[in-house]
């Protein structure tokens, strides 16, 4: 089994390799995996509504949207870190998932809307965003 969506290069870039190969009574790859099929679901809640999460996971290569790579190793790396003693983690650590967290709500609330994010499309055509509005009348006096 390999990684679904990302690289061993990608979890490099952020962590120094020696921290994810220092155990060897565990089968560290194994654990990276599941970790990041557990964070590939969040992100998939997080972002179903607005983009076509299976494509965004799809994407091989240089064709995978870079900001979905950053906030997953954040998550894959917290929660490999956290393993070893919750309340141990770096404050640096917590703060990364913090950021990965509060940018995937903004994505979802559209507040950001990162280019390059595949959106959903029916018939080859993108579906419009569901908005919607209050048409509540407070003022009874007509």
């Amino acid at each position: 089994m390999a990684y679904i969506f990302l690289t061993a290069a990608d979890l490099q870039s952020q962590i120094i390799d020696q921290f994810l190969t220092e155990r060897t009574a565990e089968p560290q790859t194994a654990i990276l995996e599941a970790l990041e099929l557990q964070n590939i679901e969040i992100i998939k809640t997080k972002l179903k509504g607005r983009f076509d999460v299976d494509a965004i996971f799809e994407a091989e290569d240089a064709e995978r949207h870079y900001l979905i790579i950053r906030i997953l190793v954040k998550l894959v790396l917290y929660d490999f870190i956290r393993r070893n003693a919750a309340r141990k983690v770096p404050t640096d650590y917590v703060k990364e998932w913090e950021w990965a967290m509060k940018t995937l709500e903004a994505i979802k609330a559209g507040k950001e809307v990162p280019d390059g994010l595949p959106l959903i499309t029916v018939d080859g055509k993108e579906v419009a965003r569901v908005t919607s509005g209050n048409n509540k009348n407070s003022d009874f006096y007509i």
